[in-house]
């Protein structure tokens, strides 16, 4: 709870210092400035860092590509319009296929498309959005990269707990009945995965600036293989008392920086025995081989969870770009927005495993509903800045704290966000108008069209049967396993797709309704036991 006020609070200070430096300056959309500490702010030190630097310099190239293609094209209105939508389509290839480079062509897209619509009816004013667009985006991104550098919050709660939350299920792996062993290892599974994400956001640029992360990382891989060694003793009926005794004193060494003893007994059995070295490998934290730095470099390099290729991806932003132009051209009010929302949101939701349009409309609505009795009953009757300030912490320090509230619930994002939105363009650079009301639900239809054209595609073109994503995952996983297992020398590479692959199909088998959980078992609960084998080659079975 105090870690989530002081969070808010960080938050909210960002937005006020951001939001004062651009109407100082004396920006027109001011609220530029706050979509962009929102969109830097949520991560730890490094995903920040990225975020900060690649959002400036897409923006810079959007911005720069937006303005000389309307200085070359703008006065071909409806030619500029016809070449839109391929426009849209060929950037958000661009976006899905460059993993390393990803927020710099997401946001390089957004600026392009921005000072596009803004100024296709009027060329001459393109310049001057480009500037003003450009310059919100340095001050919301590096407000919130310097006040969350210098106030780090993150890095313990995040990482230090979630790892040792990860270290006791593994000791708990021994202790299991044998029908919660599947569960729990898909459970491992998932956290050790997200804890992986956390890392590897931007891994090279600050995990050598923090000793203890740098330990964690490397002992990821070792907890990995010891998670599956036990795992493959409870499935074959060899985790004896005995066994499991050791292991749980194995841990309870490791508690306390104790150097784990080899497990005593006449009986010889190679799984115990990789186990040990493994458990001795994890206490050393040292260890990075060939396979750990190919593990980072591809931990996010597969487009998603199941998700459709790129050039599909691209196709869905091109139909739905010309749907929201098509209403645009026909006089839907804010026909502006429709376009850039429609294009915004498309984007977001097609990024690694695909989030549901039901999340999105959540989101909106619940941010539309929040904002709307603060923007029509309090907000035009503010008459001093004194007030205006007070206001703006208000309205901003509840969304802060429901922001950091839950990471799980992707809702709560787009509720900020919508919320931000919707106030942000429909302020006039927060002075006071006697049309508030009429911009506003001038403003509410375009989202109502924006939410109807993004759920629509996302649900009638995106295949979102999970069992079918997941059969597709396993016969990739299948076949690269078998022609592992049957080459005369594993490349190193495919090792690490594979493992990869592991993570994604434990991903989508945790989203499985019971009955196919059911039905998935047997197929699941061997893969482990394969993915051993391929790294071990020792191993009998």
């Amino acid at each position: 709870m105090r870690l989530q006020i002081f969070k808010a609070l960080r938050l909210t200070l960002a937005i006020l210092v951001s939001l004062y430096i651009a109407m100082l300056l004396g920006f027109k959309e001011a609220g530029w400035a706050i979509t962009s500490v929102l969109i830097v702010s949520l991560g730890l030190i490094g995903e920040i860092r990225r975020k900060w630097w690649q959002r400036i310099a897409g923006h810079f190239w959007g911005c720069i590509s937006g303005f000389f293609f309307i200085w070359t094209q703008g006065e071909q209105h409806y030619g500029v319009l016809i070449m839109l939508p391929f426009i849209v389509a060929v950037l958000s290839y661009l976006s899905f296929t460059q993993f390393l480079l990803k927020d710099f062509f997401k946001w390089g897209c957004v600026g392009f498309i921005i000072i596009v619509a803004a100024s296709i009816d009027n060329p001459y004013i393109a310049f001057d959005v480009a500037i003003e667009r450009f310059s919100c985006i340095v001050i919301g991104s590096t407000t919130a990269y310097l006040l969350f550098t210098l106030v780090p919050l993150d890095s313990e709660a995040n990482i230090e707990q979630y790892y040792k939350s990860i270290i006791v299920l593994v000791s708990n792996l021994a202790n299991i009945a044998d029908e919660e062993l599947l569960s729990t290892y898909v459970i491992f599974s998932l956290k050790q995965s997200a804890i992986k994400m956390l890392i590897t956001v931007n891994y090279k640029s600050y995990i050598y600036e923090d000793k203890e992360y740098r330990m964690i990382a490397n002992r990821l891989s070792s907890l990995e293989q010891i998670a599956r060694h036990i795992y493959v003793l409870k499935y074959k009926k060899e985790c004896t008392e005995k066994i499991s005794e050791w292991i749980n004193q194995c841990f309870d060494d490791i508690k306390i920086n104790k150097k784990c003893r080899p497990y005593n007994s006449s009986n010889e059995n190679v799984l115990v025995e990789l186990l040990y070295k493994d458990l001795v490998k994890f206490q050393q934290g040292y260890t990075y081989d060939k396979l750990s730095q190919y593990r980072w470099r591809w931990q996010n390099r597969i487009f998603g969870v199941g998700a459709d290729s790129p050039l599909f991806s691209a196709i869905i932003q091109f139909i739905g770009s010309f749907i929201a132009l098509l209403l645009w051209q026909n006089g839907w009010p804010n026909g502006q927005s429709i376009f850039i929302l429609t294009f915004v949101i498309l984007l977001l939701c097609q990024y690694g495993e695909r989030i549901s349009p039901t999340i999105v409309l959540k989101g909106f609505i619940l941010g539309t509903f929040y904002s709307f009795p603060l923007f029509i009953l309090v907000f035009p009757y503010i008459l001093t800045s004194g007030a205006f300030w007070i206001f703006i912490i208000l309205l901003y320090l509840p969304l802060s704290y429901f922001y950091y509230g839950n990471y799980k619930s992707k809702f709560s994002n787009f509720t900020i966000f919508a919320a931000v939105i919707i106030v942000n363009t429909n302020s006039n650079n927060y002075i006071q108008s006697n049309g508030s009301f009429i911009d506003y639900i001038n403003f509410f239809l375009s989202l109502i069209a924006v939410m109807l054209i993004s759920c629509f595609l996302l649900s009638s073109l995106v295949i979102k049967n999970t069992d079918y994503r997941l059969n597709q995952q396993y016969s990739n996983w299948h076949n690269l396993a078998i022609s592992l297992l049957t080459s005369s020398k594993p490349d190193i590479k495919n090792i690490a797709i594979l493992e990869r692959q592991l993570e994604l199909i434990m991903s989508l088998y945790s989203k499985l309704d019971y009955t196919q959980k059911i039905k998935w078992k047997n197929k699941v609960s061997y893969i482990p036991l394969i993915m051993n084998k391929v790294r071990c080659e020792r191993c009998y079975y």
